[in-house]
C-alpha cells in the first residue's frame, strides 16, 4: 500500500532526533506497508484514525480506500501526539 506524508510530520520526524526518526520511519514503512488496518483504531474525536506505537512515540494515520493509500498525520510523543489537531487526510 502507498504510505503518503503530510508536511508538518516530516518537521515532527526531524525533532525527535537522528536516532528516534530512523527507528520511526523504518516501522512506518515496516508496519503500515503490508496491513495497516492491524493496528489500534483511536475513538472520540479521533475516530476514524489509527496509531502506531514505536516505543513511546506515536503515529497517528488512516487508511484511505481511493486511490488505496495510508496517510501518515502526525507523529509525536505519547503524551502530546493526541492533544493538537490532526491534519485532514484527505488534504
Amino acid at each position: 500500500m502507498k504510505l503518503v506524508f503530510k508536511k508538518s510530520v516530516i518537521k515532527e520526524l526531524m525533532r525527535l532526533g537522528a536516532a528516534e526518526s530512523l527507528r520511526v520511519a523504518l516501522s512506518i514503512a515496516e508496519e503500515l506497508s503490508d496491513q495497516p488496518e492491524r493496528h489500534k483504531p483511536l475513538s472520540g474525536p479521533l475516530a476514524g484514525l489509527r496509531r502506531l506505537r514505536v516505543g513511546d512515540v506515536r503515529v497517528v494515520f488512516a487508511i484511505l480506500a481511493a486511490p488505496e493509500r495510508v496517510v501518515i498525520l502526525r507523529v509525536g510523543h505519547r503524551k502530546d501526539v493526541y492533544d493538537s489537531p490532526v491534519p485532514d487526510p484527505e488534504d
